[in-house]
């Protein structure tokens, strides 16, 4: 059984949601309104990450080092952030993407461009990243390649190492930290999308309550400090449940991962009526188009063809979709299903339409520069993106 709470209360210590996630310069404020004081929003955002704590530095760096980006590590930077700021200051964040309101996510600010002044896209979580110890050091860092690829720059202060790169290595080290830093960015920005959502969701209903499914004896009711609690190592690390009556267990709840529970909607729950299966359903997309062969009285048949290149999108679209969800179902069992039947003697064409397809593929995406794209919606912080990862093996 999964270790959350229960009873009739609402723990204080769920953890509320609102991802995703930093950039360093290329956020997407392509609506950002002229009347917004970019210069006080960016102060503000660096004021805040000013106090950022060695919880959060170490939290990440952990990360980062381990390359966990499997789908608790949003939840783990959560975390950190709340064991550093008090709720009142975390609700100063910006609602991550947005454009309105006193402390919208994306403005503008001004730079001073050789002689000209003029005005630059930037977000409240590229400030804040920046903002933060680790991310002044990486600014230290790209100030003192800057200075040593120009020649006609003072060298004073400069580390010897990076005296001593090569033209293509102070390259590959400045992408390498612009990099880091749209990590940080992305990484601040998918957790406080959690927090605001897991917010938005425990407000939903006095009866329904969500928060993490943490590792038995780690909750943050076990553990001294909030930092130190523990997320179980699965896809679908969010529990959404009703709260039963106090001394009874809980009997009905959902997992999610976290990228199903961002786009939970309980708004939209509330205008189906409310209750815990309108939410449940608030966050499914609407499946491509399908269709397919009909009979010849024109009803629909299992099969499918495929003639447009709308309905052959919608398709990919969706096999996409059910690719993740059988990927990330605790018991794997639909997803052995699958290798089985691929692995099976005698299915060929199931092999031969795998692999071509694989193969074509990586060709369109290499000879139409989608892989570049790809990266720029994760940059940005899109929450097409998913963290699933093909299994090592079926279960």
């Amino acid at each position: 059984m999964a270790n959350f709470k229960s009873g009739n209360a609402k723990s204080e210590t769920a953890i509320t949601t609102s991802i995703e996630v930093p950039i360093i310069e290329t956020e997407q404020a392509t609506t950002v309104p002229d009347t917004i004081d970019g210069d006080a929003l960016s102060d503000h955002a660096m004021r805040l990450a000013a106090k950022a704590s060695k919880v959060m530095a170490d939290t990440f760096e952990r990360l980062a080092l381990a390359k966990e980006d499997w789908q608790g590590g949003p939840l783990y930077t959560l975390l950190a952030l709340r064991s550093t700021y008090e709720p009142e200051e975390l609700d100063e964040f910006a609602v991550p993407g947005s454009d309105t309101g006193n402390n919208p996510d994306k403005f503008k600010i001004h730079v001073q461009n050789g002689d000209k002044r003029t005005q630059k896209n930037t977000t409240f979580y590229a400030q804040f990243a920046k903002g933060t110890s680790s991310g002044q050091a990486i600014l230290e860092r790209l100030d003192w390649l800057d200075r040593a690829a120009d020649k006609g720059a003072v060298k004073d202060g400069i580390p010897e190492d990076i005296l001593e790169m090569s033209p293509q290595k102070r390259d590959h080290q400045r992408s390498f930290l612009n990099g880091r830093i749209a990590t940080m960015t992305q990484a601040y920005r998918k957790a406080m999308s959690l927090h605001f959502k897991l917010n938005e969701v425990n407000e939903y209903a006095d009866n329904i309550a969500a928060e993490p499914i943490w590792l038995e004896g780690y909750s943050p009711d076990d553990v001294d400090n909030l930092w130190e609690a523990k997320v179980e190592a699965t896809q679908e690390p969010i529990a959404v449940w009703i709260v039963p009556e106090e001394g009874k267990p809980v009997t009905k709840w959902e997992p999610f991962s976290i990228s199903a529970f961002l786009k939970l909607n309980p708004a939209k729950a509330e205008e189906k009526g409310g209750g815990f299966k309108a939410l449940v359903e608030s966050g499914v997309v609407k499946k491509a188009p399908g269709g397919g062969a009909t009979t010849p009285g024109g009803g629909a048949t299992d099969e499918l063809t495929i003639k447009t290149v709308d309905k052959s999108l919608g398709v990919i679209t969706e096999y996409h979709r059910y690719l993740l969800d059988i990927m990330g179902q605790r018991d794997g069992a639909e997803y052995g299903k699958l290798i089985q039947q691929l692995t099976k003697k005698g299915n060929d064409e199931y092999v031969t339409a795998f692999v071509e397809l694989k193969n074509a593929f990586i060709d369109i995406a290499k000879n139409n520069g989608l892989d570049a794209k790809y990266i720029k919606l994760k940059e940005a912080g899109s929450e097409l993106i998913t963290e699933t990862k093909v299994p090592a093996k079926a279960s």
